[in-house]
């Protein structure tokens, strides 16, 4: 009978472990991603500003804000907005304005594709130029379609 239940247990398991996230779970995860993203922003930050010598980390944090920022589209689906037993900070426009939302995280992409491209040169200057139309490009996005901003 063990081997029954156990044998029961483990077929079932990877059907647990592939069910879809929750709207909450979804939430956590786009907050976790977002923490990222700023968390190498900040990174870059220093490194542009001669806080840090390690200047050669560059690439690596504009390569994952890029990475990050390409996955920004798909972190909004319907039923993550405001208005569900979860928090967000997430306004109810990016569903709303759904296509200029969509623009606003081109922007992003784009604003972050070149980023990697300054990162590359090794040159500080390019780095923070490109680094600041990251920055524009997230907060006319936080601007419009977060609450609470503190950026």
């Amino acid at each position: 009978m063990r081997r029954l239940v156990a044998a029961g247990l483990l077929l079932a398991a990877p059907a647990a472990l592939s069910a879809p996230p929750s709207p909450a779970q979804i939430v956590k995860y786009r907050h976790a991603v977002m923490n990222g993203l700023g968390a190498h922003m900040a990174g870059l930050s220093m490194i542009v500003k001669g806080e840090t010598d390690r200047t050669g980390d560059a690439v690596m944090h504009a390569t994952a804000v890029k990475e990050l920022a390409h996955t920004i589209g798909a972190l909004f689906p319907e039923g993550t907005g405001p208005g569900h037993e979860f928090e967000t900070e997430a306004k109810a426009e990016i569903w709303s304005q759904h296509d200029k939302f969509v623009e606003a995280v081109k922007a992003l992409e784009t604003a972050s594709d070149k980023l990697v491209d300054a990162a590359k040169t090794g040159d500080v200057a390019q780095i923070k130029t490109a680094l600041g139309g990251v920055g524009g490009a997230c907060g006319d996005c936080h601007d419009v379609y977060k609450v609470d901003d503190h950026h």
